[in-house]
């Protein structure tokens, strides 16, 4: 039971969960090393993105 959904080389972007409306929204964009199961290990060339809003009451 250790197949992975991904596969090598394939490019990934995950975005983290937000628990309240201002919460800052994190992104990761990589490409898969090696997955099995649940696990995945990417490049060190992934890109960590936290993007915010602004306006009026930021």
């Amino acid at each position: 039971m250790n197949e992975s959904v991904l596969g090598e080389e394939e490019k990934i972007h995950i975005v983290t969960r937000r628990l309240f409306a201002q919460d800052a929204r994190r992104h990761f964009v990589g490409v898969v090393i090696s997955a099995s199961g649940k696990l995945v290990v990417t490049d060190q060339k992934g890109y960590t993105l936290e993007l915010t809003e602004f306006g009026p009451g930021s």
